[in-house]
This record gives C-alpha cells, structure tokens and sequence, in this order.
C-alpha cells in the first residue's frame, strides 16, 4: 500500500496521511458507487479554491437573501461564494433532484452544458463535470486508478 504514496511525494507524512485517507474515504467509495451502479453515474468534481473539503458547501446552500443564524453556528459569508457558479451547480442537483438527469430540467440557453454519464461515449477513461470558479468543462475523471482499484480490493463497503 505505501508503494503507492511514495514517501518523496510529500512534503510531510501528515500530508502523506491526508492523501491515504482522501483515497480511502473519498474517491475509492466513489469508484465503488459508481461501479455499483454500472457506471450509470453523473460523476463531477468541485475544482474551486482553495479545494479543501467542504468547499463546495456555500454553492450548494447559496442564497441570495441572509439565511437565519441559528445559535452557535456561523454560516460562511455568503460574498466568498461566486454567485455565478453557484447558481449553475444548484440548477444541475436540483435537476437531479427532481428528475433523476442533472441536464433535463433546465434550457440549453441559459449556459449549460451537457453533463454526460460517467462512461458515456465509450471514452477510455471515465468522464465528469468539473465545476470551478472559471468556468464548466467536461474533463476525464479516472476513478479507476491505482489507488482506487487498490482500496476497492478490501470488502469495507
């Protein structure tokens, strides 16, 4: 398992255990649902800085209007969030949501672009909408690395 996170790859070994439990918790489970599912996923990647877990949580809760405070609990100020993209990563998931396919609910007129399933199109590697603070792009998406195929051989799933 070490030889996969290569002790010269790292700044520290703090970092080295970050990486280990993001591959573990994260993208290997993804790898397993996709699979589970029989690739029949809308797999996509929140790009936007400073990429750090949760980040993606003021786009998807984002309003225009101040939420209530509840006590003790401090939301994050709604002018971090770039209204643009979060508006687009809210109409995808509630797309979604409401329909079962991220591009069905809303026009093609208003920017969007077609969000294709993960394996979709027989590419060689799987596909995923990256969501970033610049701009959609459909980009490749490999799940299925060394790393992933690795932590997808335990049956901790």
């Amino acid at each position: 398992m070490f030889s996969l996170y290569p002790v010269n790859q790292y700044e520290s070994q703090a970092l080295r255990l970050s990486d280990i439990a993001q591959s573990m918790e994260m993208t290997a489970r993804n790898l397993a649902a996709t699979h589970a599912l029989d690739n029949n996923t809308w797999n996509g990647q929140v790009i936007i800085p400073p990429a750090t877990h949760q980040t993606d949580q003021p786009y998807y809760w984002y309003a225009p209007y101040k939420l209530s405070v509840v006590p003790g609990i401090a939301p994050s100020p709604q002018e971090q969030v770039h209204v643009p993209t979060a508006i687009i990563m809210q109409k995808y998931l509630l797309s979604f949501v409401i329909t079962g396919d991220p591009n069905k609910l809303w026009p093609d007129t208003e920017g969007k672009i077609y969000w294709p399933k993960y394996n979709q199109g027989n590419q060689p590697q799987g596909r995923a909408m990256i969501f970033n603070t610049t701009g959609l792009s459909i980009g490749p998406y490999d799940l299925s690395n060394e790393r992933s195929v690795f932590w997808n051989k335990a049956l901790w799933y």
